[in-house]
């Protein structure tokens, strides 16, 4: 699959997401409804497809790593939490898989910012206009990981995960706008 077209399929999950997580909390108890699996379930597979469509463009390879470790620990987490329906109820699990959300959160968020500022390419490159929304992404991870680490439970802590893939996917949908020519570039030659 194209880059640009996982870009634009993962922007709009992330925004159909956030606006129904959004809605739905007006009139419900958010205490009751864990989308956090769900939503990472999700969006760690489509990051994954996305990593590898990114590996297969001569333009788009620089970013397979970052994509590719975010995909892998939101893909991670969400098991996590679904393999454990009752881990919200359990103190000590609860504290541990905040906890492990809190550190990937943060260490995604500023390891993706270094790797950014690191690794960008050079002036002139037709993939430089990549580096806004994948900043803007690592920065929103971080601010997540910062938000959780501050305690914010129950309908706080869900508004916060539902504003979370409203910015997600506004970035990503930027991003895969456009990348056009920007990411989606030729396949690269087999060795």
């Amino acid at each position: 699959m194209a880059p640009r077209f996982l870009l634009l399929a993962r922007g709009a999950f992330n925004l159909l997401f956030g606006i129904g997580l959004y809605v739905w909390l007006q009139g419900q108890d958010a205490q009751r409804f864990a989308p956090g699996g769900t939503y990472a379930l999700i969006d760690g597979f489509l990051g994954l497809l996305l990593a590898f469509a990114l590996r297969g463009s001569a333009r788009g390879r620089w970013l397979f790593g970052l994509v590719l470790c975010d995909g892998l620990l939101r893909l991670l987490i969400g098991a996590m939490i679904f393999a454990n329906p009752g881990l919200q109820q359990m103190v000590l699990g609860s504290v541990f898989v905040h906890v492990l959300i809190i550190f990937a959160c943060g260490l995604l968020g500023l390891g993706g910012i270094v790797y950014l500022l690191v690794r960008r390419p050079p002036a002139g490159d037709p993939s430089r206009g990549a580096v806004g929304p994948a900043l803007a992404i690592c920065i929103f991870t971080f601010l997540l990981g910062v938000g959780l680490a501050y305690g914010l439970l129950g309908a706080a802590q869900v508004t916060m995960l539902a504003l979370y893939a409203l910015l997600m996917g506004i970035a990503l949908l930027y991003a895969g706008w456009r990348s056009g020519a920007a990411v989606a570039g030729p396949p690269l030659a087999s060795p």
